[in-house]
This record gives structure tokens, C-alpha cells and sequence, in this order.
């Protein structure tokens, strides 16, 4: 369950870079990614998995739902993949930035977040399994788990 504090009503173009939506039918789960100037909303459960689209803040948005501000994206560091051939819905990691691998009509990366701590140099990572939290240590909940197929689970 969630509490009361831990999200709003709205719709996709209401939702902040690093929000989860689900939709009011609860047949699809949202990530918000990009920047003030340019969102993108990435399927990341339900229906549609992996189809991604620019938010035009001009038009109004066909999927209102829950929206969960300020979720965290965690990594299973023990699913790393190699950064130029990333599997489809993996996370990237490049310096200060995280981006998703999605389907745009093409396979794209679309950023996810920025300014994070940086790394030395040009150095990149994958991630084929990661989820979607929210909450700190004994309130952390799992929102949202990708994981490749074919991964029942990990030692």
C-alpha cells in the first residue's frame, strides 16, 4: 500500500523526471525520464512494455493515474552487460548520466536522469536487472522488478 504522502493524481505530462505512473486501469506502469525541457515516458510493466515516447506538455495526456514522485532506480550489480550492445529495457550508465534502452520505433537509449555522481572518465555500464523502489531501509518497497528473461533468480 502506499501512503497518502506518497503520490498525487495526474496525468503523464504532470509527472517529474523519475516518477512512476500507473495508470488508472493498472494495466501499464510509466518512468518518467529526461529533464525539465524534454520528458519521455517509458512503459516499464503491464501492457506495452518497452514502448517509450516523447511528453508534449502542449497536448493533453491519454494516461492519468497514480503518480509516485522521486523513486529510486536500483541496479543488481551481478547483471552487468556489456554498455555497446545493451539488451532491451537495460539501464545504462555513462558518467553523471542514466539512460534506458527502449523501442521508439527503433531501439534508443532515452535518458532517465542526470547529475549523478560522476565517474572517472568515459567509463559505461549496463544493467539487464534493476528495480524500481520506494522508501528507505525497512520502508524500502519494490514498485517495479526487471528482470531478463530467462533470470529466475541470482546467487
Amino acid at each position: 500500500m502506499l501512503a497518502l504522502n506518497q503520490f498525487h493524481l495526474g496525468t503523464l505530462n504532470d509527472a517529474l523526471p523519475l516518477s512512476l505512473v500507473i495508470t488508472e486501469d493498472r494495466k501499464r506502469k510509466f518512468l518518467v525520464g529526461g529533464n525539465q525541457h524534454e520528458k519521455h515516458a517509458i512503459c516499464v510493466a503491464g501492457l506495452d512494455v518497452g514502448l517509450a515516447f516523447k511528453l508534449d506538455a502542449t497536448e493533453e495526456s491519454n494516461w492519468r493515474g497514480l503518480i509516485i514522485d522521486n523513486v529510486s532506480i536500483e541496479v543488481d550489480e551481478r547483471r552487468i552487460e556489456d554498455p555497446d550492445r545493451p539488451p532491451h529495457l537495460s539501464l545504462v550508465r555513462t558518467e553523471s548520466k542514466l539512460f534506458i534502452v527502449a523501442q521508439t520505433g527503433i531501439p534508443t537509449s532515452i535518458l532517465i536522469a542526470d547529475g549523478l555522481i560522476s565517474d572517472r572518465g568515459t567509463m559505461r555500464a549496463a544493467f539487464s536487472r534493476w528495480q524500481i523502489t520506494i522508501g528507505t531501509g525497512a520502508e524500502n518497497r519494490v514498485l517495479v522488478e526487471r528482470k531478463p528473461p530467462g533470470v529466475l533468480f541470482q546467487h
